[in-house]
């Protein structure tokens, strides 16, 4: 999509790190907005960085996880802006767990988010994405999605699974007006990485991976502009951050040897032996 100037948008996840930033880019870009989180806080917020960018901005505080809301957000959004040319499926929640140690409950929930959430934007925003000439999605994935990270369970597993979709539905759609984008970011100073360590059964651990990701994580802003050249360059897969790349390389070249790295990492860190 080369042409943004009056495209709407919808970026869910708005209220904080890679949403709020590229929410900030699109204005920019002379995109109309409609921001979505479960924050009011964070909305207004992402609100105020962007009303002076763009001419049309609705704020929507919505649990992405709730079919019947994003339903009635759709049907909302379009009735507000009376079309929807860019869909951003970017909400998300991490933790940080084994698998044998993550509680059920925080399991579900990630994956209601993570996977569900990403599932039900595409399928109630599909049928207005399709009335118009040319239109976009964008779905959030991870490096975790391309390797299993150990302690990254629940997280893994869903970001494994909406770059599956994001991949099935530019097949499906190909040819169509439609076309899709999976954004695959290595670390990134966002607060996922702080807010994981509250799903966390080992606190003390989780915030001392969080920390070493902050030491060499790309800026939100920069990883904002990087996602939006990838929307009009209508790349299938956009990987953010010098780590998304070097792993990506790494794991076609070698696997196994990368899989050993994490291991190695793992058995060193305060997660091992803590439950296994």
């Amino acid at each position: 999509m080369k042409y943004l100037v009056d495209k709407v948008a919808v970026v869910t996840g708005a209220g904080s790190g890679i949403g709020m930033h590229t929410s900030i880019e699109l204005a920019k870009r002379g995109c109309h907005l409609a921001l979505v989180d479960t924050s009011l806080d964070g909305l207004q917020n992402t609100h105020a960085c962007v009303t002076d960018k763009t001419r049309k901005v609705s704020v929507h505080q919505t649990d992405v996880s709730n079919a019947q809301q994003m339903q009635s957000l759709a049907r909302e959004i379009h009735g507000i802006h009376g079309s929807i040319h860019i869909l951003f499926n970017n909400a998300g929640i991490a933790s940080s767990d084994t698998f044998v140690s993550m509680n059920d409950d925080s399991f579900r929930r990630l994956m209601d988010i993570n996977v569900c959430g990403v599932v039900y934007g595409c399928r109630f925003f599909i049928p207005y994405l399709n009335q118009q000439s040319e239109a976009h999605i964008l779905i959030t994935s991870s490096i975790a999605g391309l390797i299993g990270l150990p302690v990254q369970t629940a997280y893994s597993m869903s970001k494994a699974a909406v770059r599956s979709l994001s991949e099935t539905l530019r097949a499906e759609l190909y040819g169509s007006n439609i076309s899709v984008t999976c954004i695959i970011p290595g670390a990134v100073k966002t607060p996922i990485l702080q807010k994981a360590t509250q799903n966390s059964s080992n606190e003390v651990a989780s915030q001392e991976l969080a920390g070493q990701l902050m030491r060499f994580a790309l800026p939100p802003e920069k990883a904002a502009q990087k996602i939006v050249r990838a929307l009009e360059k209508n790349k299938a897969r956009a990987f953010i951050g010098f780590d998304a790349v070097l792993i990506d390389i790494l794991n076609r070249l070698a696997p196994v040897s990368l899989q050993k790295v994490f291991t190695a990492y793992y058995r060193r860190s305060s997660f091992y032996g803590s439950g296994d």
